[in-house]
C-alpha cells in the first residue's frame, strides 16, 4: 500500500519486525526505521537487520523519534497510539487493524483532514488494512 517512491518509512512498535521488515525487504530504496521501545526486542531487531542497508532501529518511544517520515506503518499498537506521531509528521499511515475499529479510526483521521479507506483481509476474520492519507 505504499506509494511508489517512498522515501522514508517508520514502524511504530515493531516487535519482531512485522510489518517493517518486509516493507525493507520489499521497498529497498526507502530508508525504514523500526520504532521498538523494549530493549530486548530493539536488540533482536539490530542483530536480525544488520546487513540490510536501508534498515535502522530506535529504541525508544515514537513520540521520541524525532525525525520525519513519508509513512508509518504499525500492526498490534493502539490506532490511537499511531495518531499524533503520523499527523505531527503530515505522513501517510498504514495499519493492521480489527475491522471492527475502522468506524472510529476513520472518524479519528477525518476530522483531522486525511482520506482514508480500509481494505478487508479475507483470510483473517474481522481484520483490516486502514490507509490514511493527508489531503
Amino acid at each position: 500500500f505504499l506509494p511508489p517512491g517512498t522515501r522514508s518509512v517508520i514502524d511504530i512498535g515493531s516487535g519482531g519486525g512485522f510489518p517493517g521488515a518486509p516493507v525493507a525487504a520489499t521497498h529497498p530504496s526507502a530508508a525504514v526505521t523500526l520504532i521498538e521501545a523494549r530493549a530486548k526486542k530493539a536488540a533482536f531487531l539490530r542483530e536480525s537487520t544488520r546487513d540490510w542497508p536501508n534498515v535502522r532501529v530506535f529504541c525508544g518511544l515514537a513520540a521520541d523519534f524525532p525525525e520525519p517520515a513519508e509513512w508509518v506503518c504499525s500492526r498490534a499498537v493502539a490506532a490511537d497510539l499511531v495518531l499524533e506521531p503520523t499527523t505531527v509528521r503530515n505522513a501517510g499511515v498504514s495499519l493492521l487493524i480489527s475491522s471492527l475499529d475502522v468506524p472510529r479510526v476513520t472518524e479519528s483521521f477525518n476530522s483531522l483532514g486525511y482520506s482514508t479507506r480500509s481494505v478487508e483481509i479475507p483470510w483473517r476474520k474481522q481484520a483490516a488494512v486502514f490507509i490514511a492519507t493527508p489531503k
